[in-house]
C-alpha cells in the first residue's frame, strides 16, 4: 500500500510541475497562485503524454521518454516566465465561483469515491488478499489487457507498441495513455503494478476534475452537482436485477442476444465500467469535451484525445465536420459571416484528423488483421441497438422531453429548443448514429455508451438552467436524482459483481508470480502452461509480456499486425513454447515438466505446486526436432473424454477420437478442408501425419497427408506414396488418379501422369481438370522424339 501512495505521490507531482509551467505559457496565469490544482493536472497528463508519444519514434525506447518530458520541462521553466494573475477566461471563474459552495464537495466525493471504487478493482491484486483458502491474485478485467497490458509491453519493447500477449505482433493502439507508466516502468520494473494502479487511479481523477470544471458552464449549483452525478453514476440500469422472465416476447425481442452470448444485460457501460475497462477512451473523451471550453489548451487537449483514443476522436471529428458544414452552409446559402471560432476549430480538428492518420498509418496501407470481427460490423439486428440504448440512454431522453415540454409551458417560450445545447445534441446525434449503424457488440456502440451520460448530462444540465420557475427546477430535479439512484445501484452491483468474481490462485502460484514480476527482466517473454487447454498463455497477471500460442493462438478480436503469420506459426505448441524465455508450470503437469528437463530448460524457482523455467538456446532447437513434436502432440491424449460428441472437440483431441473410431475420420477431414482453405499448409501437414501415425490403415488419412504435402510442392516421393496406399486401401480411383497423376506431371514423369489421367478420365469424362491435364500431357508427348518417349 505504501508502494501504491507514493507512486500516486510521484505521479501527481509529475502532472503538477508540468502542468503548472504549461498553464503558465499557453493560459497565462499560475495554478499554484491561483489555488488551481485541477488545471495543472488537467494540462500536466496531456502535456506529459504529447511529449512522451512524441520522442518514442525516434528513440524507440520507454526510457527515453522521462528524459523528453525532463528536457521539456527545463525549456518550459525558462520560457514561461513570471506570469500574469488575472487572465483565467471563462472556464476557471465560474468554476471558482462553484468550488466554494457544498454541491461543489459532494461532487469531489463523488469523483474521489469513483477512484477509489476504480482503484478496489485492483487493490487485491496489490495486497494480496487471501479469500476461501486462496490469495487474489490477478484481474478478472480482460481489458487490463490494454491498460495494464499496453504500459507494459511499452516500456519492455519501445516502440512500436505490440501486442502484451503476442509481442510478435503489432498492435495498432493510440498509446497516449500508456505513456505516464511505461516511463517509470522501464526505469523501476520491479515496481510495475503500483505504477500501473496509480496511473489508472489518476486517470478516473483526470475524467473526474474535468466533469467537474466543466459543469459550472452549463448549470449552477444543483444542476452542476446533477451534471457530475450522471457523468460519474448514470441512470443507465440493468432490468434483469427485476427478475425479467426469458420467455416474455419482448425480453426476446430487445435481448434475445442472452440466448447466444449468455450476457444478461440490458444496459451498455455506465461510468463505473468505462473507466474501469476503457479508460483510455474515457479521458481522451473528457479531453475532447474540455478542449471545447479551454481555448487557450485547445490544441494540447485535442492532440491529446486524437493520441489517446481512435474511437472517440473519429466520432468527435464526424461532430466537428457537421457543425463546420452548417456553418459554411449559411455563408454559402444565406451569405452570413462565419463565426470566429470557424477556423481556430477547422484547423484543430485537422490537426487530430492528421494524428490519427500518423498513427494509424499501419492500418491505412493494410498491414493490419482483424481476426474474427470487422471493423464496421454493420447492424443486423437493430432491436438489441434500441433495447440497450433503452436502458442506457432511454431515461435521459425522458427528463429532456419533460423539461422541454416545461420550458414550452413558459407563457414567453422562444421556439429554440435548449439555447447553447445545439452542438452537445449533434454531438449525442453523431454518436447514435454510430450506435444504431453498427452491431451492439462492436466498439462503437459501447464507446458511445460510455460518452453518452456525459453528453446526456450536459443536455439535461441545460435545460434544468433553462427553467426560471423554482417548482419546475424542483420537479425535474426530483426525476432526475431518482434516476441516477437506479444509476447507483447498478454501480454498486457491478461493483460487487467484481469482488464476485476476482482471479483467486494458490497461495503458492501467487508466490511464484511475484517472484517472477520481482526478479525476471522486464524484456523477457512469460507465459504460463495451461496443461489442460494445451496452451501456452501469457497474462498480465504476471506483469510480463509473452507470445500465446498451441491450442489457441488469440482469443480476441482486436486489430493485430502480422495475426495471420503469427497464427500460422504459434499454432505449433512447440514454436510457442519456444517462442518465451521463460514458462510457469505446475508441478503436477508432468509430462511438460519432462519435456522441460529433456530439452536442457534452466529451472529458476521452484516451490510445491509450480516451477518456473529458464528456455536456452539449446532448448529451443531441441524443441524442433521431430521426437519433441511427437510427445507434445501426445499430451493432449489425456485430455480427450469419448463421451464427448466427436463435432465438439478440437482438432488434436479428434486424431484420437479418429483413432477409437475409424469411421469419424470424415469430421477430421472437415478440419483439414478448413486449413486448406484458409492456406494453413504447415497445420494440416501437422494433423495429417498424425492421422496416418495413429491409423496408417486408414485411406482417409493418406490421401490427406498425400494432398497437403501435394499443395505445397514437398516430398514427391512421399505424395506418390500415400496417394497409392490410398487407393490400395479403398479410397476414390478417380481422385486418387486425377491427384497422383498431377504429382507425377510436375515431376515431369508424364508416361505415369498420361497412365494416371487417361484413366481418371475413363471413370469421370465430365471432369474438366482432368479433361485438360490430360490434353497437356498429350500434347507435351507428342511433341517428343520416338527416342525420347522410349527413355521415358
Amino acid at each position: 500500500m505504501l508502494e501504491l501512495l507514493l507512486c500516486l505521490l510521484v505521479q501527481l507531482l509529475a502532472y503538477a510541475l508540468l502542468g503548472e509551467w504549461t498553464v503558465r505559457l499557453l493560459a497565462g496565469f499560475s495554478p499554484w497562485r491561483a489555488r488551481l490544482p485541477e488545471a495543472a493536472l488537467l494540462a500536466g497528463l496531456p502535456c506529459y503524454a504529447l511529449i512522451g508519444y512524441a520522442a518514442l519514434p525516434f528513440a524507440r525506447t520507454g526510457r527515453a521518454i522521462l528524459v523528453a518530458v525532463l528536457v521539456v520541462l527545463s525549456s518550459l521553466w525558462f520560457a514561461a516566465g513570471k506570469p500574469p494573475t488575472s487572465q483565467r477566461g471563462e472556464l476557471w471563474i465560474p468554476y471558482q465561483r462553484w468550488r466554494s459552495t457544498p454541491w461543489f464537495r459532494l461532487a469531489l466525493a463523488l469523483v474521489l469515491l469513483m477512484a477509489c471504487l476504480i482503484a478496489a478493482a485492483r487493490l487485491p491484486w496489490q495486497f494480496g488478499l487471501e479469500s476461501a483458502g486462496k490469495v487474489i491474485a490477478g484481474t478478472p478485467v480482460w481489458d487490463d489487457l490494454r491498460t495494464l497490458g499496453g504500459p507494459l509491453s511499452l516500456a519492455a519493447h519501445g516502440y512500436p507498441l505490440r501486442s502484451p500477449i503476442a509481442v510478435e505482433m503489432g498492435w495498432p493502439y493510440p498509446a497516449g495513455s500508456f505513456i505516464y507508466a511505461a516511463s517509470l516502468i522501464a526505469w523501476a520494473p520491479a515496481q510495475a503494478l503500483p505504477v500501473l494502479v496509480a496511473d489508472t487511479v489518476v486517470q478516473v481523477l483526470f475524467y473526474g476534475l474535468a466533469v467537474l470544471v466543466l459543469a459550472p458552464s452549463f448549470a449552477s449549483g444543483l444542476g452542476s452537482f446533477l451534471l457530475c452525478g450522471t457523468a460519474l453514476i448514470s441512470a443507465s440500469f440493468n432490468l434483469w436485477h427485476l427478475g425479467l422472465n426469458p420467455d416474455w416476447w419482448w425480453v426476446q425481442y430487445f435481448y434475445g442476444f442472452y440466448r447466444s452470448s449468455g450476457q444478461v444485460q440490458t444496459a451498455a457501460w455506465n461510468p463505473y465500467g468505462g473507466l474501469l475497462w476503457i479508460s483510455n477512451h474515457a479521458i481522451g473523451f473528457a479531453a475532447a469535451v474540455l478542449a471545447s471550453r479551454w481555448v487557450s489548451l485547445s490544441w494540447v487537449l485535442v492532440l491529446f484525445a486524437a493520441a489517446t483514443s481512435m474511437d472517440m476522436t473519429a466520432m468527435a471529428l464526424v461532430t466537428a465536420g457537421l457543425i463546420l458544414a452548417w456553418q459554411l452552409f449559411r455563408r454559402v446559402w444565406w451569405k452570413q459571416s462565419l463565426p470566429p471560432w470557424f477556423w481556430p476549430v477547422a484547423a484543430r480538428a485537422a490537426a487530430a484528423f492528421a494524428v490519427l492518420i500518423l498513427i494509424h498509418l499501419a492500418t491505412l496501407q493494410g498491414e493490419v488483421d482483424s481476426p474474427f470481427d470487422p471493423p464496421f460490423p454493420w447492424n443486423s439486428a437493430l432491436r438489441y441497438n434500441l433495447g440497450l440504448l433503452a436502458c442506457g440512454v432511454g431515461p435521459y431522453v425522458a427528463l429532456v422531453l419533460v423539461a422541454w415540454r416545461m420550458h414550452r409551458a413558459r407563457p414567453q417560450a422562444d421556439n429554440q429548443l435548449f439555447p447553447g445545447a445545439g452542438i452537445w445534441l449533434t454531438a449525442i446525434g453523431v454518436g447514435l448514429a454510430f450506435s444504431l449503424l453498427f452491431e451492439y457488440h462492436s466498439i462503437w456502440f459501447w464507446r458511445f455508451s460510455l460518452a453518452s451520460h456525459l453528453l446526456f448530462g450536459i443536455v439535461c444540465a441545460v435545460a434544468f438552467n433553462q427553467l426560471r420557475v423554482g417548482r419546475q427546477r424542483t420537479i425535474l430535479a426530483w426525476l432526475w436524482g431518482l434516476m441516477l439512484l437506479a444509476g447507483a445501484v447498478e454501480t454498486s452491483t457491478g461493483v460487487w459483481t467484481f469482488w464476485k468474481y476476482a482471479a483467486r490462485r494458490p497461495r503458492e502460484e501467487a508466490h511464484a508470480m511475484r517472484w517472477v514480476a520481482q526478479n525476471v527482466p522486464l524484456s523477457a517473454r512469460v507465459a504460463e502452461i495451461l496443461e489442460d487447454k494445451r496452451t501456452v498463455a501469457p497474462s498480465v497477471d504476471l506483469l510480463r509480456t509473452g507470445n500465446r500460442g498451441g491450442a489457441s493462438v488469440y482469443d480476441r478480436s482486436h486489430a493485430l499486425v502480422g495475426y495471420r503469420e503469427y497464427e500460422k506459426k504459434f499454432r505449433d505448441l512447440a514454436a510457442a513454447l519456444a517462442g518465451n524465455d521463460f514458462l510457469m508450470v505446475r508441478r503436477s503437469a508432468k509430462v511438460y515438466s519432462q519435456l522441460l528437463e529433456d530439452c536442457r530448460a534452466e529451472p529458476a524457482f521452484k516451490n510445491q505446486r509450480v516451477a518456473v523455467w529458464r528456455l536456452t538456446e539449446t532448448c529451443r532447437q531441441w524443441l524442433a526436432t521431430a521426437p519433441a513434436q511427437s510427445k507434445l502432440l501426445e499430451t493432449y491424449r489425456p485430455a480427450w473424454n469419448p463421451a464427448t460428441p466427436a463435432e465438439q472437440l478440437p482438432a488434436e483431441l479428434l486424431l484420437f477420437a479418429v483413432e477409437a473410431n475409424p469411421e469419424r475420420v470424415f469430421l477430421l477431414r472437415r478440419r483439414l478442408e478448413e486449413l486448406w482453405a484458409a492456406r494453413n499448409w504447415s497445420r494440416a501437414e501437422q494433423l495429417a501425419e498424425k492421422m496416418v501415425e495413429l491409423r496408417p490403415d486408414l485411406a482417409e488419412a493418406r490421401y490427406c497427408l498425400a494432398f497437403t504435402l501435394q499443395a505445397q510442392g514437398k516430398r514427391p516421393e512421399a505424395v506418390v506414396e500415400n496417394y497409392t496406399h490410398a487407393m490400395r486401401l479403398g479410397y476414390s480411383e478417380f481422385w486418387v488418379r486425377y491427384n497422383r497423376g498431377a504429382a507425377y506431371f510436375s515431376q515431369k514423369n508424364y508416361l505415369q501422369a498420361f497412365e494416371d489421367l487417361s484413366r481418371a478420365r475413363e471413370l469421370d469424362p465430365r471432369h474438366a481438370g482432368a479433361q485438360q491435364l490430360f490434353t497437356e500431357i498429350a500434347r507435351m508427348l507428342d511433341r517428343r522424339s520416338p527416342s525420347q518417349k522410349w527413355k521415358q
